[in-house]
């Protein structure tokens, strides 16, 4: 995990483009994992702390696909990625959900990061672009975001969520403080493979 968990600090940054802070960055891959060679998809960039975490941990044969539809947060995204010598395994697309993901194919797993006003349409389209035994995640700040996707998820298959309280060490002195950050919802949802019908 060291590998692919980089500190905050080793990120570009700008004003107004988020930042997925490192806690959050750990539980994303481990609900994703195994992720080495698999296709993702991800839908909401920032500032590229998940892409950057994905590509990584997809290794060169894996690929990530990534909707981001605001111009400044691709900009800060790349440049992240070719910080990290991770910009080849990486297809940045500038375009918004729904209607960014129908040229792309399908994968094994995808993540929401941010998802503008039409949460259900977007894990509707995602979910037809997730291929049986897949997995999707979501992050949120915001319980109503959390608890929307829930209900919609439960329908679709096996479901799950967290909320955590991370919160980050940092040395005071001879000790060590701990600076809480906000809360994230985490939720997540696997699709299971289609059962033959009997005749």
């Amino acid at each position: 995990m060291s590998a692919v968990l980089r500190d905050d600090a080793l990120f570009h940054r700008i004003d107004g483009v988020p930042l997925t802070k490192a806690p959050v960055r750990a539980l994303v891959f481990g609900l994703l994992a195994p992720l080495e060679g698999r296709q993702v998809i991800e839908v909401g960039s920032g500032s590229g702390g998940i892409t950057a975490t994905l590509a990584e941990a997809v290794g060169p044969r894996g690929r990530i696909w990534t909707l981001e539809p605001s111009p400044a947060a691709l900009k800060v995204t790349e440049e992240n990625l070719r910080r990290f010598s991770l910009a080849e395994r990486v297809c940045l697309v500038g375009e918004a959900a729904p209607q960014g993901l129908a040229s792309l194919p399908e994968v094994s797993r995808a993540f929401i990061g941010g998802h503008g006003p039409h949460l259900e349409a977007v894990i509707a389209a995602l979910w037809e672009k997730l291929i049986d035994g897949g997995r999707l995640v979501l992050s949120a700040v915001l319980p109503e975001t959390a608890l929307t996707a829930l209900a919609f998820l439960e329908r679709l298959g096996p479901t799950g969520a967290w909320n955590v309280f991370p919160a980050q060490g940092k040395k005071l002195g001879p000790s060590w403080m701990f600076q809480g950050g906000n809360p994230a919802y985490l939720v997540w949802c696997d699709k299971e493979s289609k059962k033959e019908e009997k005749p």
